[in-house]
């Protein structure tokens, strides 16, 4: 008996693997398939079973839908990539990848639904290029969000990012928290024409170093340059943001008297023990990386020291795994709080006040959320006792 196979165009087969950013061999082990069928498949020589579509329907996160159109659709453009090394830019991962499409898709249905007060905003906010002081723009900044040191030193360590976050979202921007591989990607940002400003922090990084990942993007932003960033300055506007997101945080006057209370003598010959920037990063609720980037631009350190020092310091900026993953039964409710904890209330709320006031259909809804539509309604529950967290 002949299996009954999807008619499925090749050309949307080829399509959806390279925009997954997985080679031949990848999605060949991942569909459990010889990579000789794969090429087959996606040269029209053969057509997929319905347990073979089913796989690439997974492996390749797309719909059933999207991978029986007759043409591959219009992909929107990866954003600039800012990790160059001596001219080399390094691969994406395909979880990457997924992040940056998934917020493309995010963004582009948000931007629909929001109201043209919301986009706006954004235009608003301070401008600049390379060739001005980001330590002017940082102060621009502050003076624009109305946001004291003292304010942000009140802030618990867990509750710093969170603040900057809803400030930021508050102007016309979206921030997501999105799972990639921590050594592929930092951040990225999503700037185009006719859509809300996106920003994206790796969930990876612990939560005082979310922020400047926040801020560094933001900086992106204000260039107009958006893109795809790492934590080592390789580019000129890597640097440019860097030294912006730095001062923003943690502001040279109040840095300097900061330090001179603590070694009056510290200068360009004096190599800071860790446990020094560990209280640093404490006062200023950053990373010790953060302190380290201050103490090097300000001449209160060697000129190399955040250089000499990178690998350990950029080790407390990630998440610690455990060797082994303890598997613990999820109680329900838990994906609800891991979306709200992705996408934020005020994009959560976006979504779920077009879908009550029936702007929005809860199928489109559910399906760019990633949700299942009993899942919609929990999140609905979970985004209104936040946004009463907020308010109190």
């Amino acid at each position: 008996m002949t299996r009954a196979t999807i008619p499925v165009k090749g050309a949307v087969l080829e399509w959806a693997r390279t925009t997954r950013g997985l080679s031949v061999r990848e999605a060949a082990d991942l569909i459990k398939i010889r990579p000789e069928m794969l090429v087959d498949l996606e040269k029209d020589k053969q057509k997929p079973t319905s347990k073979v579509f089913d796989k690439m329907v997974r492996v390749y996160k797309r719909s059933e839908s999207i991978l029986l159109l007759a043409t591959p659709p219009k992909t929107e453009p990866l954003p600039k990539d800012y990790r160059t090394v001596a001219g080399l830019t390094a691969r994406l991962s395909p979880s990457t990848r997924l992040a940056i499409r998934q917020t493309q898709e995010l963004q582009k249905y948000v931007s629909g639904l929001a109201d043209d007060a919301l986009e706006n905003r954004f235009s608003r906010l301070p401008t600049a290029s390379v060739n001005q002081s980001p330590d002017n723009l940082a102060q621009q900044f502050r003076e624009f969000f109305d946001v004291s040191l003292n304010d942000q030193l009140s802030w618990s360590k867990a509750g710093t990012f969170p603040n900057w976050r809803q400030l930021i979202e508050s102007h016309g921007l979206l921030v997501l928290l999105k799972k990639m591989p921590w050594k592929d990607c930092r951040g990225f940002s999503l700037l185009s024409e006719g859509t809300i400003p996106a920003i994206v922090v790796n969930s990876e990084d612990v939560e005082v170093a979310r922020s400047f990942t926040l801020f560094h993007e933001l900086a992106h932003l204000a260039l107009r340059r958006a893109g795809i960033c790492v934590f080592a300055p390789s580019t000129q506007v890597e640097k440019w943001c860097n030294r912006f997101a730095a001062e923003f945080l943690v502001p040279s006057p109040s840095f300097v008297e900061y330090v001179r209370d603590i070694k009056p003598d510290a200068d360009r010959t004096y190599d800071w023990p860790m446990a020094a920037l560990q209280n640093m990063s404490n006062y200023y609720r950053v990373s010790r990386s953060v302190i380290a980037l201050r103490l090097q631009e300000l001449g209160l350190a060697i000129p190399d020291y955040y250089d000499q020092h990178r690998s350990e310091l950029t080790s407390f900026d990630q998440r610690p795994k455990r060797e082994e993953p303890i598997k613990i039964k999820k109680k329900p409710g838990w994906k609800e709080k891991q979306k709200l904890k992705e996408v934020g209330v005020r994009t959560a709320s976006v979504i779920l006040d077009a879908w009550k006031h029936r702007i929005a259909d809860a199928s489109e809804a559910a399906d760019i959320l990633n949700l299942s539509l009993s899942e919609l309604h929990g999140l609905e529950k979970q985004t209104e006792a936040q946004r009463v967290r907020n308010v109190s």
